[in-house]
């Protein structure tokens, strides 16, 4: 008997879990626990006599979905959810429904009756854990050690099953609870035993992220959410945190609880935006360092302008300085491990060279650059002020050439996230960086008079690092994000091509240039951060790996005028990234004595 009940329920649990059909980095939530996250399961193992549905609904213990239900909807992931969670579930194998039975499951039994049927668990699926709080209310349990014990082997034997992905949630305060606040005795004892549990929950989870590095734990602190509203309510948009609303007529959407111990519909869906933020949180870190190499990339890109101006050596004219402006723009796509971002870059460079030898010209160059972009749904911005100074070369000797550039400068990073959660509005944060690039660039000209045109080919080293840094004013969805660091090692093979126009007042050149890339470093990086709540428990995201071949042109004019003053503009783009646009425009004035 007892075995074809733990069949029906596997059924019942798994009924709609055949296809994945979203693109998330989680392919699917596996859930165990108690009433705050069972979407029917009691109500359907009592045939509907608990909860009784009305004034319940749908079975739920509430008056709507329950926030694993939403998560799951926010994130498509609603037919890839499996829910074991039964109402009345302790952390072990006993259950406190009024109605008993030997058939109704704890958490562990759940978990038991799971593994039996799934002895090797995917690593993209996440399994969520909340658990404990019957343990307390009906089961009598005071030692706290005991339900964190039975989470913590439920955690340890989904991890030597093959999960890599927990979602561990703690508990309410649970002296404040409307069917406990009002006998303070055990209002207290409660409250006590709640703070020592989530201690020990704490605790068990650290231990296991330093023990299994491989496995991401994401710990959702309900304590310290529940704590925020109950201190703030009218923030959140409720007026009642203390009693509950069923069967008062009132507008349940103001009430904090739907009965003596559930929260409402509403309290459900903030429990899922925070969860949302939690999990989503990483990805708006991701772009950080890409952003940070684009800039990167400018000085030497602004520079082979006067580059190839040093291609053309005047012996009687040494000494040259120039301005140049330069504007990046362009966009990148959203995908399950990064928010996209629509980004431009404006900048100015300023420097001086010297033709040491006829052949061989030297010079110095100061950048700076701005960088504002705005993620994408409205998730934050990342703004950089980059300081840089360059060093260059220009070697020229009959129809070959060789170039080089090196830039070394410092970051400063203004950085917003938003938080999309009732009640809360953004995290803000400051940090600090650094950049170094390389650039090599050799060619010959077959041309001959006022054409030129050859092939060239070249490699480019960039590396960025951003300082670790605490965000502030996201309260209790503050990030701890540890350093970053991002590489780039790219290979052109091309070809260019200029005309000469010249009249006696000035030579007008046209130019072209298209050249093959090849990206040879920086695959899937590793972007850490924690819960500044939950310190010493990391989430670890991997990033996309970059694309690896692509295609750069360049096109413009540049105009020298018989007074040793020269203008020119240019245009790049770059064709072939996948869901990335981005596109340049430079314009430059250089003066030679």
């Amino acid at each position: 008997m007892k075995r074809q009940f733990a069949v029906a329920l596997f059924s019942i649990a798994v009924c709609s879990l055949p296809i994945r059909v979203s693109a998330q980095s989680i392919e699917g939530f596996t859930v165990f626990g108690d009433s705050l996250s069972d979407n029917g399961n009691a109500f359907r193992t009592t045939g509907g006599l608990i909860p009784p549905s009305p004034p319940y609904v749908n079975g739920r213990f509430t008056n709507g979905p329950v926030w694993i239900e939403d998560l799951a909807a926010r994130l498509n992931l609603t037919p890839t959810t499996v829910n074991f969670a039964f109402g009345g579930a302790t952390s072990g194998t006993a259950n406190t429904l009024p109605i008993p039975s030997p058939l109704f499951p704890g958490t562990t039994t759940q978990v038991n009756l799971f593994l039996q049927n799934s002895p090797r668990l995917s690593s993209d699926r996440a399994f969520v854990v909340w658990t404990g709080a019957n343990d307390y209310l009906g089961g009598g349990v005071t030692n706290p050690a005991i339900p964190v014990g039975n989470i913590s082997s439920i955690l340890q034997r989904l991890t030597a099953a093959g999960a890599e992905k927990l979602i561990v949630v703690n508990l309410p305060d649970l002296g404040k609870v409307p069917g406990t606040i009002t006998n303070p005795a055990q209002s207290a004892g409660l409250t006590q035993l709640s703070a020592a549990h989530n201690q020990g929950l704490r605790t068990s989870l650290q231990a296991l992220a330093q023990s299994q590095p491989n496995v991401t734990i994401i710990p959702i602190d309900i304590a310290a959410l529940v704590n925020e509203v109950t201190t703030d309510p009218a923030r959140f948009g409720f007026t009642n945190v203390t009693t509950p609303c069923i069967g008062t007529g009132a507008n349940c959407d103001q009430f904090l609880y739907w009965d003596a111990l559930h929260p409402t519909a509403r309290a459900h869906r903030i429990i899922s935006e925070y969860a949302f933020d939690i999990l989503t949180a990483p990805q708006t870190i991701v772009p950080q360092a890409e952003i940070a190499l684009g800039v990167a990339r400018r000085p030497t890109t602004d520079l082979n302008g006067r580059l190839v101006t040093l291609r053309n050596p005047n012996p009687s004219q040494r000494l040259g300085v120039f301005v140049n402006g330069d504007f990046n723009f362009g966009n990148r796509d959203s995908s399950d491990r990064t928010s996209g971002f629509d980004f431009d870059t404006k900048g100015v460079t300023v420097g001086a060279d010297y033709r040491v030898t006829d052949d061989l010209a030297l010079g110095l160059a100061f950048n700076y650059f701005n960088s504002d972009s705005n993620l994408n749904s409205n998730r934050g911005n990342v703004s950089i002020d980059s300081y840089s100074l360059s060093a260059y070369g220009s070697y020229n000797r009959d129809r070959l050439y060789a170039d080089a550039v090196v830039n070394y400068g410092w970051n400063n990073f203004d950085i917003e996230r938003n938080i999309q959660v009732t009640g809360f509005r953004r995290a803000n944060a400051s940090t600090n960086g650094n950049q170094f690039s390389v650039r090599l660039n050799t060619g010959y000209n077959l041309g001959e008079n006022q054409l030129a045109f050859g092939p060239m080919v070249g490699v480019r080293y960039t590396r960025v690092n951003i300082d670790g840094y605490t965000e502030r004013d996201g309260s209790i969805l503050n990030l701890n994000v540890a350093d970053q660091k991002a590489d780039s090692v790219i290979l052109n093979v091309g070809a260019q091509v200029s005309y000469d126009f010249r009249s006696p007042s000035a030579t007008i050149t046209p130019y072209l240039a298209a050249n093959y890339e090849h990206e040879f470093a920086n695959g899937s990086r590793e972007i850490v951060t924690e819960l500044v709540s939950q310190p010493g428990i990391p989430n670890r995201t991997q990033t996309d790996s970059p694309d690896r071949d692509f295609v750069r042109l360049s096109a413009g004019v540049q105009t020298q005028f018989a007074n040793n003053l020269s203008i020119g503009v240019g245009y790049e783009t770059i064709l072939g990234k996948r869901d990335v646009s981005d596109h340049a425009v430079q314009a430059r004035l250089r003066y030679q004595f």
